[in-house]
């Protein structure tokens, strides 16, 4: 992972010095996504009901056209994921909650997230352009911690290095990258995706999402007004 990385940015910092002969342009966004949606954590006799915790994640994008219709686009983005478990009460009325039981949890991951994309342009305008994107997704796990709330009142957090859930998530991905041109150097650019996972979970608690699906918002700087 380490590799790809070091190959994607020596590629687009390296092409920067070429920036005035090619089309390259670097911008600054985050996204929202659904990827781990489900959860199956239940204590023995007692009801829980999950909750999603908002994903998203900021970064650095980078757009490179090779012409004038087709580019490739990447970059490198810090993403927080994350879940939450409200526990209710036991099933029989009768029986006490114990009080190693929290009343609530929340695991939160921390990834680091690089797609790469290849997309065609098939649709232009003075100030607008629409081009479908394919690509894959690549994300690595940094950190995971839990949050426990308990029925006394207080918090506790735990850091894991090592981490049930899967260190590394890769997708191919399916996207509809729209443009808006605000100036000959800057644009807004919008991108639509759905995922299709290709790994297997290590957590038997999460399940995978049917539909992955997201969106990135970014603001660019065209180095070259080709």
């Amino acid at each position: 992972m380490k590799k790809i990385l070091i190959l994607i940015f020596g590629f687009g910092f390296g092409q920067l010095i070429n920036a005035q002969e090619k089309g390259l342009s670097l911008g600054f966004g985050g996204s929202l996504d659904i990827r781990l949606n489900d959860y199956y954590e239940n204590h023995i006799g007692v009801k829980s009901q999950f909750s999603n915790i908002l994903k998203s994640s900021v970064g650095i994008q980078i757009n490179y056209q090779l012409n004038d219709r087709v580019g490739l686009r990447s970059g490198i983005l810090y993403s927080g994921k994350g879940y939450k478990i409200i526990y209710k009460n036991v099933d029989t009325e009768d029986k006490e909650v114990s009080p190693v039981i929290p009343l609530e949890s929340e695991s939160r991951l921390n990834y680091i997230d690089i797609p790469l994309s290849i997309y065609c342009q098939v649709l232009k305008s003075n100030r607008y352009t629409l081009s479908p994107s394919l690509g894959i997704m690549n994300s690595v796990n940094i950190r995971e911690s839990k949050i426990y709330e308990m029925r006394d009142g207080t918090r506790n957090e735990k850091t894991f290095n090592s981490s049930n859930t899967n260190k590394y998530l890769l997708g191919a991905r399916l996207g509809l990258i729209n443009n808006f041109k605000l100036s000959s150097n800057i644009f807004i650019s919008f991108e639509s995706y759905l995922i299709y996972e290709l790994y297997n979970l290590n957590d038997t608690d999460i399940e995978k999402p049917e539909i992955p699906f997201g969106g990135i918002l970014s603001v660019n700087y065209k180095f070259n007004k080709k």
